[in-house]
């Protein structure tokens, strides 16, 4: 999310690998009365463990006070948070597009990539995740950056994620929960 100006309103910004081109189109049909065209391919700087580089696709809603709210939770003082009533907007949807955007399989694990978050941040996560949703949760230590953590689904608990967002999940999006 982005604020820009001249009118100052925010927009949605995603962007997904062309192997995912399927659900940013969805994604892009959800949002559809509220942004543009699909209307960028652009390439990363190369991965700097396999030198490779990938293409990317991205779209950008309009620049919208209905984002302002959102923008206001999420970015007060210009930077991105966890908001602190992130328990109350949560649902299992808002878990689904969670996974499919920021989530992996590691072995018989669910991991999310939350590294750019505080500490602080990650912890209301992971105790949101284990106070509303049910799911037990460890904080791991980023291998790269040491002051970078990721919240991982224990195995025990993995089915009963499976279960609550898979009903939400895209289907070239499922291959994270096999």
């Amino acid at each position: 999310m982005q604020k820009f100006t001249p009118n100052g309103n925010p927009n949605l910004q995603f962007e997904q690998g062309l192997v995912n081109k399927n659900y940013l189109f969805h994604l892009y049909d959800f949002c559809k009365d509220s942004g543009n065209s699909l209307n960028k391919i652009s390439e990363r700087k190369p991965d700097l463990r396999t030198n490779k580089v990938s293409a990317r696709l991205r779209f950008h809603t309009y620049l919208l006070p209905c984002f302002n709210e959102l923008y206001s939770l999420c970015y007060p003082e210009g930077n991105k948070v966890i908001p602190l009533n992130i328990g109350d907007l949560f649902t299992a949807i808002g878990l689904a597009y969670w996974a499919m955007d920021d989530g992996h399989k590691d072995r018989n694990n669910f991991i999310f990539n939350t590294n750019s978050y505080t500490l602080h941040g990650v912890e209301l996560l992971s105790s949101v995740l284990t106070e509303k949703f049910n799911l037990d949760c460890t904080l791991h230590k980023h291998s790269k950056d040491k002051n970078q953590y990721r919240i991982n689904i224990r195995t025990k608990f993995v089915p009963l994620f499976k279960e609550l967002v898979s009903p939400y999940f895209h289907d070239s999006m499922k291959y994270k929960l096999n």
